[in-house]
C-alpha cells in the first residue's frame, strides 16, 4: 500500500479550537455551580445542564476526523488518533448527498452532507468540517453510483 496520501482534508482548525474553549468555560461554569452542596436545586440543575454542554463540546472535538486519500483507500482518523477507519474504494457502494441549510445570526448558510455507503456502514462528511470538502467529494465520488 502506498504510504503517501494523494489528498489530505483540510479541517479547520478554527473549529475545533472554539469547542475547545466553550467547552472549557462551560465546565469551569458547572464546577462552580455544582461544588455548593448549598446550592439551591435551580441552580444545581444549571450546573448539570452546563456539564453536559462542556461533554458535547468536547465529544464534538473527538468526533473531528482527518481524511486522507489515498490511490486504493480512504482513512478517517481523530483528532488525538484514538480512533482510525480504513475503507478501500472497492467497498464503496454508492453515495448520495443532501443540503443543510442553517440559520445563524441573522445569516442562512448552506452546507452539504456527503454520504459514503459501504459495505459495513455508512461514512458522513459534511462540506462546513473541512476546507477543501469539493476536491474531497470529487475524488470520493467518482465512478460510483447515486444512491436516490
Amino acid at each position: 500500500m502506498n504510504s503517501t496520501p494523494i489528498l489530505h482534508a483540510n479541517k479547520p482548525y478554527a473549529k475545533a479550537r472554539s469547542l475547545f474553549f466553550f467547552g472549557l468555560a462551560t465546565l469551569v461554569i458547572s464546577a462552580y455551580l455544582l461544588i455548593d452542596p448549598r446550592q439551591a436545586i435551580i441552580v444545581k440543575l444549571l450546573g448539570w445542564l452546563f456539564l453536559f454542554l462542556a461533554l458535547a463540546c468536547f465529544y464534538g472535538i473527538f468526533t473531528l476526523s482527518s481524511i486522507d486519500i489515498y490511490a486504493d483507500r480512504l482513512e478517517l482518523e481523530s483528532i488525538f488518533g484514538l480512533f482510525k477507519q480504513r475503507v478501500l474504494f472497492t467497498e464503496i457502494a454508492g453515495w448520495e448527498e443532501r443540503e443543510m441549510k442553517r440559520y445563524r445570526r441573522g445569516v442562512t448558510t448552506l452546507s452539504h452532507v456527503l454520504t459514503l455507503h459501504t459495505s459495513r456502514s455508512k461514512i458522513r462528511i459534511v462540506s462546513r468540517n473541512y476546507d477543501n470538502y469539493d476536491q474531497v467529494k470529487e475524488m470520493l465520488i467518482a465512478g460510483k453510483a447515486k444512491i436516490e
